[in-house]
């Protein structure tokens, strides 16, 4: 199930490699847990794998839309990424040799459902999830939290910082790599508006 606030009605959709796990630390102090978990000791782990896990009060950290709807009460949202951008951090972290151009020809070597379209993971929502955008991520945050009168003070936090510069850096020499990745990832290209500037 989504990570979920009963007092503010929310939940989110945590789409893989969009900057989630940031939100997730950024709302640990609003989120609804699971029983026995304190934020104290969700705190003394964060950053290792699995951390966010408890934040989850049911089911998985990664649910759609769909498996995760808990009913109208509630405004679902998510961090959506540019796919091309979202493609490098991706083989960062699920090829082997981390290169985008390998994603684009054989797809991750591990964790494969992670790879699958942003928009798979909003099926079913016909636009009723706020989108943040990855690339004016705090800002967003900040908008969403004050439209839903979430009182989120301090600095927003920056988990799994990538340092992968540059997306577009990734794909120089390898224009084939451009199109197979916009070509995998059509629907979030036109669903989520998103386009390779050269």
């Amino acid at each position: 199930m989504v990570a979920f606030s009963e007092k503010y009605r929310v939940a989110f959709i945590h789409i893989p490699r969009t900057g989630g796990s940031s939100v997730t630390a950024a709302l640990l102090p609003f989120l609804d847990l699971r029983k026995g978990v304190s934020i104290r000791s969700i705190r003394q782990v964060q950053g290792r794998k699995g951390w966010q896990f408890p934040c989850h009060k049911y089911g998985h950290m990664h649910d759609t839309y769909k498996d995760g709807f808990m009913g109208d009460k509630y405004q679902y949202f998510t961090v959506v990424r540019d796919p091309w951008d979202r493609a490098v951090s991706m083989a960062k972290k699920f090829t082997e040799y981390g290169q985008v151009g390998e994603l684009a020809r054989n797809g991750p070597s591990r964790q494969r459902k992670f790879a699958k379209p942003q928009m798979h993971w909003l099926k079913g929502s016909n636009g009723k999830v706020w989108l943040l955008r990855f690339e004016n991520l705090v800002e967003d945050f900040l908008l969403f939290c004050k439209t839903m009168e979430i009182p989120f003070e301090g600095q927003f936090p920056h988990e799994n910082d990538e340092k992968l510069g540059n997306h577009r850096d990734h794909y120089k020499g390898d224009p084939m790599a451009i199109q197979m990745i916009g070509k995998k990832y059509r629907d979030d290209v036109a669903g989520l508006g998103y386009k390779m500037e050269p």
